[in-house]
């Protein structure tokens, strides 16, 4: 008997999907990203509403590895610093950067204008190097103010 079709198409290949001077995202070029203060705080939220109903729920290996790498990584670990990191990186955003970029800077929050083109090699020409660095410093001040808290 043969196999019966698949349901879906085949996710793209890697070898399709690039995050570098020119972005090559694919079918997720212009879908809405998190950053990683963002995944923190919903799966924050989500195991915390959870464990309020009585659910009951396996921490398994996976879990218990994404909770500890996004404590470990996450800036913004507050809700309103994260909707205030949204707020600065989206004036900018407005002059042409993709979700995956907004998310990239929001996640690395770069200190300088030359470090977020380094890490982030698809801003070169989309935000001028003042622009950039305007950017940065707001961040770094919003980064500041979270840690002081």
């Amino acid at each position: 008997m043969a196999p019966a079709a698949p349901s879906r198409q085949s996710p793209t290949s890697a070898t399709d999907i690039e995050a570098t001077s020119t972005l090559k995202l694919g079918d997720f070029a212009d879908i809405p990203c998190l950053n990683i203060s963002e995944a923190r705080i919903i799966l924050q939220k989500t195991l915390d509403t959870r464990k309020s109903k009585g659910a009951v729920m396996r921490e398994t290996e996976t879990l218990i590895k994404t909770r500890d790498y996004l404590e470990i990584f996450s800036v913004f670990k507050e809700i309103p610093d994260s909707q205030a990191l949204e707020g600065i990186v989206n004036v900018f955003g407005g002059k042409g950067l993709t979700n995956f970029e907004k998310s990239a800077i929001g996640s690395l929050v770069p200190s300088c204008a030359d470090e977020a083109k380094t890490l982030i090699p698809s801003l070169v020409g989309k935000l001028s190097d003042d622009d950039l660095e305007d950017l940065c410093r707001q961040l770094q001040r919003l980064k500041f103010q979270a840690q002081q808290r």
